[in-house]
């Protein structure tokens, strides 16, 4: 029984005592994915558990507005056919406390340790547990890089989320006036950074003999989200809202940090715009702790909402291109692919959110054999003249048609017509 044609996400878990799968699709995700929550056995961890599964779906039904859709196999099993896909990637996440060791021989985790890569495990522990996390969990556990949380479990969320395959590794764009927030702004870089984000700010990131606005344009649009700090003068700097104008016309997401009253952007969304207080902002123009991890929170929160609506509007955007130019609708693939029979061709479409990357050609490579046309379609003219040459370089070497997003309805056209 095939997992996917419409089904994108499993997850399983025990709610108040009840064993439970959730099956969901409207997620974009590059692969299908079965996520399996366990624990070690103890009370501690077996609440947590349950604590850190009801985030998870929350998030999916209201958050991010996935599909719930009926599991192919009728309800629970003991174990889910999802583990017998190779196209399906499978995460447990194993839940514990700080006192209580994990046993290798435990269901399901004995599975998983002995399986292929397709299987992965993500340890998530109270933050009392990171000085004995090694003799807690047994080899080869102790090698993994476990999440910790401290205050509520939900914190793991964002990492369940990211090994998951639902959001992709945090990267953010800070949008800012120097002479209003650089403090602020160099604080937001260094917390971000340590919290697993590729942050780009320009104080750091562009070397001197760099076209400026060259590197501005290819770094937003690597970036799922734009930050902006409104201060009293950020509605005043032409490159402020030059970001603000080029992550609206790449459908990248924008929020904002409001300091002490500045004026507000009209063009961002009110519900994701986070207010300091003048309170909150110290003399040095850094911002006090607690409101900082308050701000952090919010926009791991916001930047894993935004990468889903991106790849979300990219598949709309295609399929309507498709459906436009006269095509059959595109089916989509478990490897993540959108599979299109017209022309008498076959092409196998592989849609990124960002400008395409080397593991985008590798897997586009790797997946379609000829007579299969991979195609690739992502920001590709965003890029700078010297990245755009290593990539016409690689599409020769790998016989892979690379579109940039703003020819989307040509190339669907072209591929409708067996001519692309």
């Amino acid at each position: 029984m095939p997992l996917l044609q419409d089904i994108q996400l499993v997850v399983r878990t025990e709610i108040g005592g009840v064993k439970q799968c959730e099956t969901f699709t409207g997620l974009a995700m590059p692969t299908s994915m079965l996520i399996e929550f366990c624990h070690v056995g103890s009370t501690a961890a077996a609440r947590s558990m349950e604590a850190l599964s009801v985030a998870l779906l929350r998030e999916l039904r209201s958050g991010v507005h996935a599909i719930p859709v009926e599991p192919p196999c009728g309800g629970w099993s003991h174990m889910c056919h999802a583990c017998g896909e190779h196209d399906c990637h499978k995460l447990l996440v194993l839940v514990g406390d700080d006192r209580t060791p994990a046993p290798k021989s435990m269901d399901p985790l004995a599975l998983w340790i002995g399986s292929d890569n397709t299987f992965s495990i993500l340890p998530v522990l109270p933050e009392k547990a990171r000085v004995s996390s090694k003799r807690l969990l047994p080899s080869p556990l102790d090698a993994i890089n476990a999440v910790f949380w401290s205050g509520q479990e939900d914190e793991a969320l964002p990492a369940v989320l990211q090994a998951g395959g639902i959001t992709a590794s945090p990267r953010i764009f800070i949008s800012y006036r120097q002479i209003d927030t650089a403090a602020a702004a160099i604080q937001l870089f260094d917390a971000l950074s340590h919290d697993g984000f590729d942050v780009f700010l320009d104080h750091f990131r562009i070397a001197p003999g760099v076209d400026f606005q060259a590197r501005l344009m290819q770094e937003l649009g690597d970036k799922a989200l734009l930050l902006v700090l409104e201060s009293s003068n950020s509605a005043q700097s032409p490159w402020v809202a030059f970001e603000i104008a080029q992550a609206k016309a790449c459908g990248i997401g924008i929020i904002a940090l409001n300091f002490d009253g500045a004026p507000q952007d009209p063009g961002i969304d009110p519900a994701l715009r986070r207010l300091l207080l003048g309170s909150e902002i110290r003399t040095d123009g850094t911002i006090d702790e607690v409101p900082l991890q308050s701000a952090q929170r919010f926009i791991r929160h916001e930047h894993d909402r935004a990468i889903l609506r991106r790849r979300v509007a990219l598949e709309q955007s295609f399929e309507q291109a498709v459906a436009m130019a006269g095509g059959p609708a595109p089916l989509r693939g478990a490897d993540g692919s959108y599979r299109l029979h017209a022309g008498g061709m076959t092409y196998a479409t592989w849609l990124t959110p960002r400008p395409p990357e080397l593991p985008d050609y590798h897997r586009a490579h790797t997946a379609s054999a000829a007579p299969t046309r991979s195609v690739i379609i992502g920001l590709s003219q965003l890029m700078e003249r010297s990245r755009q040459q290593q990539h016409d370089w690689l599409t020769n070497l790998c016989d892979i048609e690379l579109v940039d997003e703003g020819s989307m309805a040509m190339a669907a056209h072209r591929m409708v017509q067996g001519l692309l």
